[in-house]
């Protein structure tokens, strides 16, 4: 059975998502099973054996997506 593993990313102009894009490709490659997601719809972390996370800072603060994520998703 593949390990199953979630990319959820915030983004505000694309280039975390592609960051994430980049991630989850690599994961693939070593044979993982992988869903990328925006953090936003991301309903729950069941299924999943592993979470990457991935946001931007703005003015030393991370995205309001991740922190909305990591306040709900248990």
């Amino acid at each position: 059975m593949p390990t199953s593993v979630l990319v959820a990313y915030a983004t505000r102009y694309g280039s975390t998502q592609e960051v994430a894009e980049v991630v989850a490709g690599t994961l693939r490659e070593r044979g993982l099973e992988v869903d990328i997601q925006p953090m936003r719809k991301v309903q729950t972390l069941a299924g999943f054996r592993a979470v990457v996370l991935g946001a931007p800072l703005y003015m030393f603060r991370w995205h309001k997506d991740a922190l909305r994520f990591l306040s709900r998703v248990p």
